[in-house]
């Protein structure tokens, strides 16, 4: 009887923190990359073309030709101006190769995001993604910058 009080606690604990983890990952990226996706309310996870190399690295397995996009959005009355840039090409046999760049700011505050995605389908309903990010951040003349790195899986 002890053992299974046990068991149910490590369950509960297990889950809370993959609970956690995934509502943090959720909200890791706000811009909505893509006119189909930014119409869905920023969701892509499943849309199987060029913008998935944001919204989830795994769908781009399914690409069959290179494809680009290119993606501007301007916010809050023209203050702000959110840009996007994405490329992949598919390979025969290793698997599809991406990049992507995204501008988002203003003269005092700017993000710039640059990624190197790689897909590869292991069947047909299952694939796997990967992405390694740069993140650059500056905050006016007077704030310190900030540039991290930052693996993705999809």
């Amino acid at each position: 009887m002890m053992n299974s009080k046990r068991f149910n606690m490590n369950i509960r604990l297990i889950s809370f923190f993959v609970g956690i983890l995934c509502a943090v990952s959720l909200f890791a990226d706000n811009n909505p990359e893509g006119a189909r996706q930014g119409a869905m309310g920023g969701t892509g996870v499943t849309t199987k073309d060029v913008w998935g190399i944001y919204h989830n690295q795994a769908t781009l397995a399914y690409l069959k030709n290179p494809t680009m996009g290119f993606f501007y959005e301007n916010r809050f009355l023209n203050a702000i101006g959110d840009e996007g840039f994405a490329f992949v090409i598919p390979t025969e046999k290793s698997g599809v190769f991406g990049l992507n760049v995204n501008y988002l700011g203003v003269q005092t505050y700017s993000d710039m995001k640059v990624g190197l995605a790689y897909a590869l389908a292991l069947s047909p309903k299952f694939s796997l993604g990967m992405q390694l990010d740069y993140f650059h951040s500056q905050y006016g003349h007077i704030y310190d910058r900030t540039n991290d790195f930052l693996p993705e899986v999809g």
